[in-house]
């Protein structure tokens, strides 16, 4: 079909002259009209520099210095883009500066920070006086959602953040795509439904927002819905049902409500996982299923994920999540344990067995009757992460792990590959960390406190042979009955660094002498000797070893901003900040702390979970 040249050139300039531009080509005509223009187009290209703007906003309490100009109030500075920038707070008598906040250096600390200008940057500085009491609010992140108060606190990446005694903030919670938000929990925003949670800060806050899946996705062919209730979404009755008949890349998905347990005995593949997640922490589990011997059990499968479910274990089951049946040589892999709250189980809460590059993460294990709140047990279970799990309350240890040379043939009796970080374990009757077994593995960004004996505890009894090198830093571990790290049966080959090291018995305490140890905060009693029960040494004593280089001692009530209260934030006056190393022996301190805050904030690294 020919195309009407002359009415589409019509069509164009009547376009053209009512708002004004180029026509470059009319599509479709088979010899164009030249190329018209209203207006002459200037091609040569600008030389000129891009300024921008630097905003310091009112202050009273101190100056500011933008590299050699000092401003004692507001202010506004024009500067050419890319122009480096180093902004200096100065308090003046009777206050002290808090925290930047802003486009730059937000929550930052340091009264010091640096940056390039690449757009127009509005900051301003924290000043407060002296006598002003500072409390904190510390947030839960949540992969499902963000917080914002529009000022220190982005959550995901800044969850904590202090602000003088009678401060007026609002928090609002913003869902992430295909969910909503549903409540808050803990502190001054506990069952509230709002978005937006506003309250006066008069003490120490922690809190939760909590979102859940859409229930409109039920729609789709892929997702298959469960719910207890009868109703619009209500596609199977129990979630062993929609089980029996999901296929690779199909998510389970279950609405709120009480359902007997599971067992998920089929596997994905790349690309295309099997998902069981809960709506909630509604969803609740009460009761066993079809498997025997745990709640929640995964039967030798890869490629599948477990996510969101309450596991009340109120039936006396052994475990309330266990992933079980593979082998040492044939382990399963890809499981994602995610964000499950287990308790009561009279052996362990979660319980993993020849699991091997699979992820367990945010998950709360507490209350185990006789036992553990995560066990990774048996060879084979090499490469997993153990990320921001919380584990209290338990009968033996917070995390447990065994490579038992009995279990399995051709078992190499080890466990290898392990990444431990960003997990909070307390008040658990033994360890907070148990390794029978474990070499060539990172422990980071953890918080351990308040457990019976030992924060660290390597060793042979089951395996095939003790803690060989295992790369510990960034841990802040405090008021356990015992050591910080122990370390028998040992094969050396560790590098110990950025730890705050506050334990009864003391720091480190070592069978074998072939480590590396610097820039930690201690409580200066040490031991390296082949008897682990050999006398203790101090710091002068230690390095004099060659151990310890920058390292320093410390108590608890110098170091945290109030440990009584198991707020283990470093105090701003406490020596273990900007005391740490962004490298050491080739290992990199990590980038983010425990609540997401990047490292460093202020001169360098801080030493411990947290980023002061």
């Amino acid at each position: 079909m020919s195309i009407n040249c002359f009415k589409q050139l019509r069509t164009v300039l009547l376009s053209m002259l009512l708002s004004g531009g180029v026509i470059l080509s009319l599509s479709g005509c088979t010899s164009p009209p030249d190329v018209i223009r209203e207006k002459p187009v200037d091609e040569t290209p600008s030389n000129e520099t891009k300024q921008f703007q630097l905003t310091i906003n009112g202050f009273s309490g101190g100056t500011v210095t933008v590299n050699t100009q000092t401003c004692d109030a507001a202010c506004n500075i024009t500067l050419n883009e890319s122009s480096p920038i180093t902004i200096s707070a100065s308090a003046a008598s009777g206050f002290r500066f808090e925290s930047w906040m802003g486009d730059q250096c937000n929550a930052t600390t340091s009264a010091t920070c640096s940056f390039t200008l690449t757009q127009n940057v509005t900051i301003t500085p924290g000043f407060i006086a002296e006598n002003v009491v500072v409390y904190s609010i510390n947030l839960t992140p949540s992969a499902h959602g963000t917080i914002s108060d529009n000022n220190k606190i982005n959550c995901g990446q800044l969850c904590n953040a202090g602000y003088p005694a009678g401060s007026q903030v609002s928090l609002t919670a913003t869902p992430a795509s295909g969910y909503r938000f549903s409540h808050w929990t803990g502190g001054a925003c506990i069952n509230e439904t709002s978005a937006n949670c506003q309250f006066v800060l008069n003490a120490e806050q922690a809190m939760e927002a909590h979102y859940v899946v859409y229930e409109s996705q039920c729609t789709q062919n892929d997702i298959l819905c469960v719910d207890d209730t009868n109703g619009a979404f209500q596609e199977y009755v129990n979630i062993q049902s929609a089980i029996d008949e999901a296929a690779a890349g199909d998510t389970v998905f279950v609405l709120d409500g009480e359902y007997a347990g599971f067992n998920l005995n089929k596997s994905g593949s790349a690309g295309n996982i099997i998902q069981v997640v809960a709506q909630s922490e509604n969803v609740v589990i009460n009761r066993r299923g079809t498997a025997s011997d745990a709640i929640i059990r995964i039967t030798n499968a890869s490629y599948v994920k477990v996510s969101g479910f309450t596991v009340l274990n109120n039936d006396n089951t052994r475990y309330g999540l266990a992933a079980r049946g593979a082998t040492a040589t044939a382990p399963m892999k890809q499981v994602t344990v995610h964000n499950n709250r287990v308790s009561n189980s009279p052996s362990t809460n979660i319980y993993l067995s020849q699991l091997a590059n699979s992820l367990v993460e945010k998950n709360i294990a507490f209350n185990s009757a006789a036992s553990h709140g995560i066990y990774l047990s048996n060879g084979g279970s090499d490469n997993t992460i153990l990320r921001a799990n919380t584990c209290y309350n338990n009968a033996k240890n917070g995390v447990h792990f065994n490579g038992d040379l009995s279990v399995g043939s051709s078992t190499d009796g080890l466990h290898t590959g392990i990444i431990l970080e960003e997990n909070i374990l307390y008040d658990n009757v033994a360890n907070g960390v148990d390794m029978d077994g474990v070499q060539s593995s990172i422990i980071r960004n953890n918080l351990i406190y308040g457990n019976g004996r030992h924060a660290l505890r390597g060793f042979k009894i089951d395996s095939a042979s003790g803690p060989k090198d295992l790369h510990i830093y960034n841990n802040t571990l405090a008021d356990n009955n015992g050591w910080s790290i122990k370390l028998t049966d040992d094969e050396g080959g560790h590098i110990i660094f950025n730890n705050v090291l506050l334990d009864n018995d003391g720091s480190i305490s070592v069978t074998d002498a072939g480590f590396a140890s610097a820039h930690n905060t201690t409580r200066g009693i040490f031991r390296v000797n082949a008897n682990p029960e050999a006398a203790t040494i101090d710091l002068q004593a230690w390095q004099t070893l060659g151990y310890g280089a920058s390292s320093s001692t410390a108590s608890v009530g110098e170091t945290f901003v109030n440990h009584t209260n198991h707020d283990y934030r470093l105090k701003s006056t406490s020596g273990a900040v900007n005391s740490g190393v962004t490298e050491f022996n080739t290992i990199q301190a990590p980038a983010y702390d425990i609540s997401g805050r990047a490292r460093p904030t202020g001169a360098a690294v801080d030493r411990g979970a947290y980023e002061q």
